[in-house]
């Protein structure tokens, strides 16, 4: 493992540094970790096997990232998937696809959330929705 990587390793493992989760799009979240960890696009592209044009226009949000693309970068950091938004939202995806009712909770949620929680305690128990 080279320097810079252990270096960058060590700083955004820190969680006063980086937070658990970006709220930022994959560009500007891989932007951030770069520069915290003072990776070069050519760090990542020499990791990852790819050109530095294809991490750059990744970076310029001119071409999406491609799961492999994620996972390596995920690798390279040794952080977790969840911290990229675009893998939490993916994620998303794939359960309300196995369980589309869930989407209509989450409605109400957003229109509502206290009455919909209200509403839920009533019908499961209080201890069942918190976990008591």
């Amino acid at each position: 493992m080279d320097e810079t990587r252990m270096t960058a390793i060590a700083l955004i493992g820190k969680p006063s540094i980086v937070p658990e989760k970006s709220k930022e799009n994959f560009s500007r979240a891989l932007k951030l970790l770069m520069g915290i960890g003072g990776v070069t696009v050519h760090d990542i592209a020499k990791y990852l096997k790819v050109s530095w044009v294809y991490i750059d226009r990744i970076i310029k949000g001119k071409v999406p990232h491609s799961n492999t693309t994620l996972m390596g970068v995920v690798e390279y950091f040794q952080i977790e998937p969840s911290y990229f938004r675009e893998y939490r939202l993916q994620r998303l995806r794939g359960i309300l696809s196995i369980h589309p009712e869930l989407l209509s909770l989450f409605m109400r949620l957003a229109r509502n959330p206290q009455k919909t929680i209200e509403k839920y305690k009533n019908l499961l128990g209080e201890g069942e929705l918190t976990g008591a």
